[in-house]
């Protein structure tokens, strides 16, 4: 809906990987949500949506690691992660 390529985080785990490396899910502002981060690619595989997320990572373990392209505003900014399994 938002015409944005890629997969909007919702929310990070507090602690987990994606919090310590500074990933952003959606914040509210007021009366307005706003979005974070958008994943935009895995190991250089670009991520256009849920499905191509799916993918990616399909077949990962945990303690796996991967490099995280997110795009943050107008700039495109790097992470490498550990996979980790959470519950719920």
């Amino acid at each position: 809906r938002l015409r944005l390529r890629g997969v909007v985080v919702l929310d990070v785990t507090p602690d987990g990987p994606a919090a310590r490396a500074g990933v952003a899910g959606l914040r509210r502002e007021g009366r307005s949500v706003l979005v974070g981060d958008v994943i935009v690619a895995i190991d250089g595989r670009p991520i256009d949506d849920y499905d191509a997320l799916y993918n990616a990572l399909d077949g990962r373990k945990p303690g796996e690691k991967v490099k995280l392209s997110i795009r943050r505003g107008d700039q495109v900014v790097e992470h490498e992660l550990e996979l980790v399994l959470v519950d719920g």
